[in-house]
């Protein structure tokens, strides 16, 4: 079931939740508040690819989170459009199709249990960040934070037209870089 959330009830059900876990920092500067946790790169954006939302909502789901929150971060206020999906691809992809907004700026993606979030960058790629006693739990579902790491630099040397410079500081972000 896909359910919006207006942006009062943002703010009074999701709003200290998000602001634990999203510092509004960029990804050079730790965009998460937990400075100890993992961070991990995935390509997709909000278009992520089935697998990876398989092992988020696996990862997620053990965390006791039954939904996962999607707002926006880049309007003026923010979460002007905000819903609540359950781990369903589908009903994802639903959400991105009837709320057209989640397409086409940056967003978070979370869970009221604030061991995680993802924020979607629009330009094709996520940055993940999570509780590291829950990290493996995620990389596993995909074959290991190697193979997690590989698919991420394949992705970024095919598909990811982004200067060179920006690439190896991103990349040295989450210590996959020289």
């Amino acid at each position: 079931m896909i359910r919006r959330i207006d942006p009062q009830m943002f703010v009074a059900d999701y709003g200290m939740v998000h602001c634990s876990i999203f510092s509004g920092r960029s990804v050079e500067f730790h965009p998460f508040e937990n400075l100890d946790w993992k961070i991990l790169l995935v390509p997709g954006g909000v278009n992520i690819e089935r697998d990876v939302f398989d092992a988020l909502a696996s990862m997620a789901w053990l965390q006791g989170d039954a939904e996962c929150c999607i707002t926006d971060f880049e309007t003026i206020p923010p979460h002007q459009e905000s819903v609540a999906v359950g781990w369903s691809f589908h009903e994802f992809r639903g959400a991105l199709g009837t709320y057209p907004l989640l397409h086409t700026v940056d967003v978070h993606l979370f869970g009221k249990s604030g061991s995680w979030g993802m924020i979607c960058y629009y330009d094709d790629f996520s940055c993940m960040g999570l509780d590291p006693r829950i990290a493996e739990i995620f990389t596993d579902q995909l074959g290991g934070e190697e193979i997690v790491k590989q698919r991420f630099l394949r992705f970024s040397e095919e598909n990811w037209f982004i200067d060179g410079r920006d690439k190896a500081k991103l990349l040295r972000c989450v210590g996959w870089g020289p």
